[in-house]
């Protein structure tokens, strides 16, 4: 959408009041707004660090080190691990990807839907009313499909495939632990995802904590949840 928004603002009075909402600010958003604004003030509803958006603190983060192939069974660990997984997003990088998962997830006996561009409007709507009134517990959707979201409840954001960038990464795990509800984020670090995952690591600081779920050998550490 960036050439139609160059386009609007060049035909629009010089003299105007401005007001720009964005659920994140990527070098474009940051561009408009050196170019296009006087002096703005900036307002945000989240916790910020300097000019950075941090995590909200009530969100629990873990990342797992898992083989590719292994993803699907490092889920069904988690899930059998703990009970309190009642409404939880999925992301993955494309829109095939998420059908497959769903697919597969589907065969394990997980009530789960895909959420993205190429499903028609009316069927996107009733795969988000099924999310939200719990008839479905697991939401497979990509970036551009969430975008926008507002659900309330959900209880985890699986990352089964990383963000591309950190600042997507914080709006990503955004969508649990709203409303200073508690909220766990979880990330599946695969062998492609080391360089990603580095500038990940280094936004979230200390917060992002390693889960062994001992698909590999290694015994898993119970967390303090699956003990509750």
């Amino acid at each position: 959408f960036a050439e139609a928004i160059e386009q609007i603002i060049k035909w629009m009075p010089r003299e105007r009041q401005t007001c720009l909402f964005s659920a994140t600010v990527p070098p474009f958003v940051a561009r408009l707004v050196k170019r296009y604004l006087r002096d703005p003030e900036w307002v945000s509803t989240l916790e910020t660090t300097g000019n950075m958006r941090s995590v909200p603190s009530q969100i629990r983060q873990n990342f797992v080190n898992v083989a590719e192939r292994d993803k699907l069974d490092a889920l069904d660990k988690l899930v059998k691990e703990e009970s309190d997984y009642d409404r939880v997003l999925v992301f993955r990088r494309m829109k095939i990807t998420s059908d497959r998962l769903a697919e597969s997830m589907q065969r394990r006996g997980y009530v789960a839907k895909a959420l993205h561009g190429d499903l028609p409007q009316g069927e996107r709507n009733r795969v988000l009313d099924d999310f939200r009134s719990g008839r479905i517990r697991f939401l497979i959707a990509t970036n551009v499909a969430a975008r926008g979201l507002d659900i309330d409840g959900v209880s985890h954001v699986l990352n089964y495939d990383l963000p591309d960038t950190p600042e997507e990464y914080v709006h990503r795990i955004g969508r649990t632990g709203r409303a200073g509800r508690a909220g766990t984020a979880i990330s599946f670090v695969s062998e492609w995802d080391y360089e990603v995952f580095g500038a990940i690591k280094d936004r979230a600081g200390d917060g992002l904590v390693e889960r062994d779920l001992g698909l590999y050998g290694t015994p898993a550490e119970p967390t303090p949840a699956a003990n509750a």
